[in-house]
């Protein structure tokens, strides 16, 4: 399996876009929203049909979610922990939601002890969930021991630094496997992990398109999360049936506040469930970021060709993924049909 770091060039840096601007993009021209001459679809489509690709881009429905699971340092090792763990990742696959496990090094030295924590880790991976990593830089009031900032290597708790933090992790995940990372910090990046989720804590808006930031030498695209609480859930309830169909809603949540108190974390994998019944638009971050930036890719190579419409074509009809999980459902609609189609030709830049 080619690793995260190989599909994933340097790029120059740009200002990250805001929402506004992204959302302002996508409604003037529905283009290819990678690097290099975007196709627009008066190039590919005849102009009777634009009035229906803007409906399948930009119509009623929801946005793409992510539901990310932060698993705190100091909370490794509790058995109370890795049982929230598996109750968010039964509930959620009970509502047909794919979620993104983000794990602190304390946590995959715990799971890599332990061959059934280890087998429950790859089941839950081939089941189409994402497992990434969580930071918490020199400045978290709990900081996990790793750090770019050459002050660090001084203080009690240093473990080393970002580069000894991906191996800690890549370690149990595999080599080049580590595809999104939960940090605030710019400079605590391990080079080549591409995707980035983040958020301020308390914040309540979860409504994001990928912005782009160079980090430690990696081009870094980051989509936003909002902390799930109880407090917080009618905002995010709300946010969410107001947001663009082209955009990401995110929320995070720690195993440990569920331990506690679950009631909050069930209400909102239900209500997501019953807004996306077929689960084609409830995905793991890195996928819901590689769709916005690139809808009509459906191999995920970069580019919009012939490769992704013979992919289209060979799963044409409803998505057999118990998760909803196909590639080539680019609408999110449970199915590959003509929406899908009309999306992977309006965004097409070559074979």
């Amino acid at each position: 399996m080619q690793g995260w770091g190989a599909r994933n060039a340097p790029y120059l840096m740009e200002a990250p876009p805001s929402f506004a601007e992204g959302r302002a993009h996508h409604e003037s021209s529905i283009t290819l929203a990678q690097e290099g001459p975007a196709m627009t679809t008066t190039s590919l489509l005849a102009p009777a049909l634009l009035p229906l690709l803007h409906a399948v881009m930009q119509g009623a429905g929801s946005p793409f979610t992510f539901f990310t699971l932060h698993c705190e340092p100091n909370e490794a090792g509790d058995p109370t922990r890795w049982t929230a763990l598996q109750s968010i990742v039964a509930l959620a696959e009970a509502e047909r939601l794919a979620v993104t496990i983000e794990l602190t090094p304390q946590w995959a030295l715990w799971i890599a002890e332990d061959p059934a924590k280890v087998v429950q880790l790859e089941t839950w991976r081939a089941a189409g969930h994402e497992v990434g990593g969580h930071h918490h830089h020199l400045a978290h009031p709990v900081w996990d021991g790793y750090s770019n900032d050459p002050s660090a290597a001084g203080l009690p708790g240093f473990l080393g630094n970002m580069e000894a933090y991906r191996d800690g992790l890549e370690t149990l995940l595999g080599t080049g496997e580590l595809g999104v990372l939960s940090s605030p910090a710019v400079n605590d990046w391990p080079f080549g992990v591409p995707h980035c989720t983040g958020g301020t804590p308390g914040a309540g808006d979860p409504i994001s398109v990928p912005s782009k930031q160079v980090r430690n030498g990696t081009a870094v695209w980051m989509i936003v999360h909002a902390s799930l609480t109880p407090a917080q859930l009618p905002n995010l309830m709300t946010a969410h049936n107001g947001a663009p169909t082209e955009s990401a809603c995110g929320v995070a949540v720690h195993p440990g506040d569920f331990a506690m108190q679950n009631g909050f974390v069930m209400e909102w994998l239900d209500f997501i469930g019953d807004s996306d019944p077929a689960g084609g638009r409830s995905r793991t971050a890195s996928w819901v970021i590689d769709r916005l930036r690139f809808p009509g890719d459906v191999d995920r190579d970069g580019v919009t060709g012939l490769s992704d419409l013979l992919l289209l074509l060979s799963d044409w009809g409803p998505c057999p993924h118990p998760l909803g999980l196909c590639d080539s459902d680019r609408d999110g609609d449970g199915q590959t049909g003509i929406g899908d189609l009309l999306i992977v030709l309006a965004n097409w830049a070559g074979s």
